[in-house]
């Protein structure tokens, strides 16, 4: 009996402690996502290579829309709500770059 271990687990019913988190976490900072960073995001990587193929029309506008360049603003306002539709997961960016001229985020 001396080698069985007893474990003693208090009652933790309506314990106001908080889960406790290292203080070796890594920090992630985030700057606020403004509608230029979401534009940027979704429209940016396309407008450049579109322009430096030389696929723009007189007005500005590909000459090889994608689908997300189709959408009406009623249809593209439905789908930003639909469950699942969040681009951004939080933490890091795969690219903190972005590669492109455009700034993103605030200016600190």
């Amino acid at each position: 009996e001396e080698m069985i271990p007893e474990l003693i687990v208090p009652n933790l019913e309506g314990c106001d402690l908080k889960p406790y988190v290292s203080y070796a976490v890594k920090d992630i900072y985030q700057d606020e996502l403004t509608s230029q960073d979401l534009f940027n995001a979704i429209y940016g990587p396309k407008i450049v290579a579109d322009y430096k193929a030389g696929k723009l029309d007189e007005q500005g506008n590909s000459t090889e829309p994608s689908e997300n360049e189709k959408l009406t603003s009623e249809e593209a306002y439905l789908r930003a709500r639909q469950t699942g539709s969040d681009i951004f997961q939080g933490g890091e960016p795969e690219n903190k770059l972005w590669k492109l001229d455009i700034p993103v985020g605030k200016a600190t």
